[in-house]
C-alpha cells in the first residue's frame, strides 16, 4: 500500500519553543509509523536540520506571519506585502502541490499558507492545530472563518480553544481536542545538564532556604512576568526566614520596553537578589530546573494550552497559573494546581500555601500525575494523531 504524503507546515525553525518541540514530536512519530512520507515546509532556522531527521524532505520558504497579539495597524501591512513574496516564494519551490493527501498546519497564524496550497491543490485535506488565542478578536473571528472553509478537520490543544473556536466559526467539524504532552521525565536526562544546573545553584542559592519560583518563556507583556515580581515583596514578608527567588528562563531582549519596565522595577524594589534571568536554554538543561524549582508559574493574560503544564506535571513539580485557559477542564484548581486571577496577592497567597504546606504540595504533585497520565501521554497522543490522519 503506497504511503500517504503529507505537507507539514511550521512558522519557524527556533531552537526552543512549545509549538517548535510539539512539531518535531508530530513528524517523529509519524514518520517512524512508516505509513507516511512526510515534507517539511519551514523557514530557514537553527531547528531545521534536527527537523530534517523526521522528514523525507525539507524545503525552506521566506518567514513571515500573521501577528498573533496586538500590535500597530503597521505590522498588518508589512505582513500584507510578507505574504506576497511568500506566495511566489512557495509556487517557485514546491512546484507540484498536487502530490500531497494532506496539509498539516501547526498553527493557526499560518493561516494564509494554507489557503496558498489549498487554491494549488484543491483536493487537499488541511488539518489546522489551532495552539494559540490571536488577539484581537475581530481577527481572531476572520482567521477562524477562513480556517472553517477550508480545512477537513482542526485539532484543539484546550477544550477552551475548541469553545472559542465553535462560537467565532460556528461549526467544528472533524474537531479533535489533543493536549500538548512531553515526554517521561527520564527522557531528557543529561549528565552535562545535570551538571550545569547542580553548578548554577551552588554559584546562585548558596543561602538556606532558598525557593526557586520559575518562569518559563519570552520576557513580554502577554506573559507577564511583571505579576511574579511585583509579588516578591509580599512573599518575602509572608515567608520569614525564606529566600524567594524568580528565575525566569527565556528570551529577554534588553531593548525592549518591556524588558526595561521590569529591569526598572526590580531596581525600584531592591529585588537585585531575588530575581534572575537566564536566557532559553536547550530541553534538556530546562527539564532539570523545573524539576529543581519549587513552584513553576504561569503568569499570562492569555495562553493556548502551554507545554509547561505538561513538564511541570511530568517533573513533579507544582503548577500555578492565572486564569489565562480558559474553561480548560482537566486543570482543577486545587487538585493537580492552583488556579488565581491576575492578582498580586493572589498570587503571594499561592507561592506562601506551596512554600508552608507540604501535604498539600505533595497532593498537588499526586494528582498532577494522575492528570498527566490520562490526558499528557506522548505515545498515546501521537497514536491518536496517526490514526487521525488515517481518516480524515
Amino acid at each position: 500500500m503506497s504511503k500517504k504524503k503529507i505537507l507539514f507546515i511550521g512558522h519557524q525553525a527556533e531552537s526552543v519553543g512549545g509549538a517548535e518541540d510539539d512539531l518535531e514530536r508530530l513528524l517523529k512519530f509519524t514518520y517512524q509509523s512508516q505509513e507516511f512520507e512526510n515534507t517539511l515546509l519551514i523557514p530557514e532556522g537553527p531547528r531545521v536540520k534536527q527537523y530534517g531527521m523526521f522528514a523525507d524532505k525539507v524545503i525552506t520558504y521566506k518567514i513571515g506571519y500573521l501577528p498573533g497579539l496586538y500590535t500597530n495597524i503597521l505590522d498588518y501591512f508589512k505582513y500584507l506585502l510578507k505574504i506576497l513574496i511568500q506566495f511566489f516564494d512557495i509556487i517557485r519551490k514546491i512546484k507540484n502541490t498536487r502530490q500531497y493527501n494532506i496539509c498539516v498546519v501547526n498553527v493557526t497564524v499560518l493561516v494564509m499558507p494554507a489557503v496558498f496550497i489549498k487554491l494549488l491543490n484543491r483536493k487537499i485535506k488541511t488539518i489546522f492545530f489551532i495552539r494559540e488565542m490571536i488577539k484581537p478578536n475581530f481577527i481572531r473571528k476572520i482567521v477562524f472563518k477562513i480556517i472553517s472553509k477550508i480545512s477537513s478537520g482542526v485539532i484543539f490543544v484546550s477544550e477552551g480553544l475548541k469553545t472559542d473556536y465553535i462560537n467565532y466559526a460556528g461549526d467544528s467539524k472533524n474537531s479533535i481536542v489533543m493536549y500538548s504532552a512531553s515526554e517521561p521525565s527520564d527522557f531528557f536526562e543529561s549528565d552535562k545538564a545535570i551538571e550545569y544546573v547542580r553548578n548554577f545553584f551552588e554559584r546562585n542559592f548558596f543561602v538556606e532556604n532558598t525557593r526557586i519560583i520559575l518562569n518559563i518563556g519570552p520576557v513580554s507583556p502577554i506573559k507577564n512576568q511583571k505579576l511574579i515580581i511585583e509579588s516578591l515583596k509580599n512573599i518575602i514578608l509572608l515567608n520569614p526566614g525564606i529566600r524567594p527567588v524568580f528565575l525566569h528562563l527565556g528570551r529577554i531582549e534588553p531593548n525592549f520596553f518591556y524588558a526595561k519596565e521590569l529591569l526598572k522595577l526590580i531596581k525600584e524594589q531592591g529585588l537585585e537578589k531575588n530575581v534572575l534571568f537566564l536566557n532559553a536554554l536547550d530541553k534538556e538543561t530546562t527539564q532539570e530546573f523545573i524539576k529543581k524549582s519549587d513552584v513553576v508559574v504561569i503568569s499570562s493574560i492569555s495562553e493556548g494550552f502551554p507545554l509547561v503544564v505538561s513538564e511541570a506535571f511530568m517533573n513533579e513539580t507544582v503548577l500555578i497559573t492565572t486564569d489565562c485557559i480558559s474553561n480548560e477542564r482537566i486543570l482543577e484548581n486545587n487538585y493537580n494546581c492552583i488556579i488565581i486571577k491576575n492578582d498580586i496577592s493572589e498570587l503571594s497567597e499561592a507561592i506562601t500555601k506551596i512554600f508552608q504546606n507540604e501535604k498539600l504540595r505533595l497532593a498537588l504533585i499526586k494528582n498532577a500525575l494522575k492528570t498527566a497520565d490520562e490526558f499528557l501521554n506522548l505515545e498515546r497522543n501521537m497514536n491518536f494523531f496517526i490514526k487521525y490522519l488515517q481518516v480524515v
